[in-house]
């Protein structure tokens, strides 16, 4: 795939991640690391100092050994990765530790901050308690994990002033089971109009690279 790096884990649950390049593996999950990603497994060890280090300083958080590829992934500030693994394989503990890397040797990219998006509520309450756990609170604070719908809600609630005529909402706005004009959307709402928000901001077109830019038929 010409637009990300693949690395794939091995299958079985381990403290020591395992990696290898370019899986072909299509019954696998694939979860995408655009974004970056997190921090520390608390064993009794002295919480590790929030002051940003250099890149070649840093080692995985907690002691824990990964082994080249999974390490080379973990540190990767060039390109986008997408990370294929099967279930227990350690996806969430791959993530924490990137964001580790980001976050303390200050190579996250401006506003540095992460921001992961999950299905799930618990799959994002356990990344958010793994990268918590990993870099402690002074540099977790710069780290958001939400489901698509509670992001798309934060949207909503901020920008809300962005949407006009027929999706247009007053400020006292509920979710519930059917859509009302103005005063009510439903779960299934959130999303398209959090993306309707994005895609209507007037510098979108000079942020976003041609290939980034919605295309009208």
């Amino acid at each position: 795939d010409a637009y990300h790096q693949r690395f794939k884990l091995d299958s079985k649950p381990t403290s020591h991640i395992r990696a290898m390049a370019n899986p072909d593996d299509d019954a696998l999950h694939e979860t995408c690391l655009m974004c970056s990603t997190v921090c520390s497994r608390g064993r009794g060890q002295a919480p590790r100092s929030a002051r940003v280090i250099r890149v070649e300083q840093w080692s995985p958080a907690d002691g824990l050994s990964l082994e080249p590829n999974a390490l080379a992934a973990a540190k990767e500030i060039d390109s986008n990765l997408a990370l294929t693994a099967g279930p227990g394989a350690g996806k969430t503990e791959m993530l924490a530790q990137r964001a580790d890397f980001l976050l303390r040797t200050g190579t996250c990219r401006y506003p540095k901050r992460i921001l992961a998006i999950s299905f799930k509520v618990d799959a994002s309450q356990n990344l958010k308690t793994r990268v918590r756990k990993r870099c402690g609170p002074e540099l977790a604070a710069r780290f958001d994990s939400h489901t698509f719908h509670a992001f798309a809600k934060r949207i909503i609630d901020r920008f809300r002033s962005v949407l006009t005529g027929r999706t247009r909402l007053h400020p006292d706005y509920s979710v519930g089971p059917r859509r009302i004009q103005r005063r009510s959307i439903t779960y299934n709402d959130m999303v398209p109009l959090a993306v309707q928000i994005v895609e209507s901001s007037p510098d979108r077109a000079q942020r976003d690279p041609p290939d980034l830019q919605p295309r009208i038929p």
